[in-house]
């Protein structure tokens, strides 16, 4: 197994979400509160993470984006605009959909993180295949299996927690490692908090019930349309089988 950076840099970015995340269910309802509050900040910097890396990278940008913009221009805006015209038409429909493709992203970035540490050892297609499928199954039995699971609601919220910052946390430390850019951090705070503010209601012209009837399907939709972006812009930054890709991201993540 070989380190991403060092040992220390892996078990502070990559794996202290197995402690923040288990901490969780010992938690007052106080202390979740606050908990989910960061979370939330974090949520949604690591959602546009990847769509401002792909921009900010001068090498991806000049290889890889602008010979296909119609893959990082095109699809993102019509998904922008179908996601919440979906949201308000069919609902229930459209987050079957996201929580299933949510599912495969999940496991495809393990299968990626997998991929990094044993990079030292040469794998046959069998195996990597094997790989890809072990991350994926695990993360479909995790979103599906975990709420029939006779689970307190507590351990339910440590594991959902632990896999989710997990996800957050891999994919904000590899792009901001990527990076190269000092002020990359600060976009991915800001980021957050604007991402908090746009979710959470204030009392600046609303209350909670006059939130729920005028704001919350446009912004559910969103919220959903930018995820899908989220998963188009990932598929496109990590996918290492891309001779471009390898050259410009995979540089600089193990420079």
């Amino acid at each position: 197994m070989m380190w991403i950076r060092s040992p220390a840099w892996d078990l502070c970015c990559i794996w202290s979400a197995i402690p923040i995340g288990l901490s969780v269910a010992f938690m007052s309802p106080g202390q979740r509160l606050w908990f989910f509050a960061v979370a939330l900040m974090a949520e949604t910097a690591h959602r546009l993470s990847p769509i401002v890396l792909a921009w900010v990278h001068k090498d991806f940008r000049r290889l890889e984006v602008l010979p296909n913009l119609g893959w990082y221009v095109g699809v993102p805006l019509i998904v922008m605009v179908v996601a919440p015209l979906a949201c308000a038409l069919t609902p229930s429909l459209l987050t079957k959909v996201y929580i299933i493709s949510n599912a495969v992203h999940f496991g495809l970035q393990n299968f990626g993180l997998l991929s990094l540490y044993k990079r030292a050892k040469p794998r046959d297609p069998v195996e990597r295949a094997a790989d890809m499928q072990l991350c994926v199954g695990i993360m479909l039995a995790v979103t599906f299996l975990l709420p029939v699971w006779h689970l307190s609601l507590a351990t339910v919220l440590a594991i959902g927690v632990t896999f989710s910052i997990h996800h957050w946390l891999v994919e904000i430390a590899l792009t901001n490692k990527v990076s190269r850019v000092s002020w990359f951090p600060l976009v991915l705070v800001f980021a957050g908090m604007a991402g908090f503010l746009m979710y959470v209601p204030t009392d600046h012209g609303h209350n909670f019930q006059t939130y729920n009837e005028t704001l919350l399907v446009p912004i559910a939709g969103f919220a959903l349309g930018l995820g899908f972006v989220h998963f188009l812009y990932d598929g496109g930054l990590w996918k290492f089988s891309r001779r471009t890709v390898r050259e410009t991201i995979g540089r600089d993540l193990l420079a």
